[in-house]
């Protein structure tokens, strides 16, 4: 489960990129007194695809991390052997 947040992690950092620099613009806006931005735009949209390309990216590297690199051979589970576990192992 760790390693799924990890590699979808990068898909997040654009939506959170985009938030920082609505919040950024919208303070700046009361600041000087100009219009307030809104915050579903084009640039969010643009956002959301490039998270979900980067999402689309990471499926491929956590397959490609996951699957590709298995070991052959046949599983030993876990034992008990002389009152000590002994982990299993391929």
């Amino acid at each position: 489960m760790n390693k799924v947040l990890i590699y979808l992690l990068p898909a997040i950092i654009p939506l959170l990129l985009y938030f920082i620099s609505f919040v950024y613009a919208n303070r700046k806006a009361i600041k000087y007194g100009t219009q307030r931005p809104s915050f579903v735009s084009n640039e969010l949209y643009k956002a959301f695809v490039f998270s979900v390309v980067i999402a689309i990216a990471c499926f491929f590297v956590f397959i490609f991390f996951n699957f590709y690199n298995l070991k052959n051979g046949t599983y030993i589970p876990a034992r008990i052997e002389n009152g000590e576990l002994i982990k299993g192992h391929n």
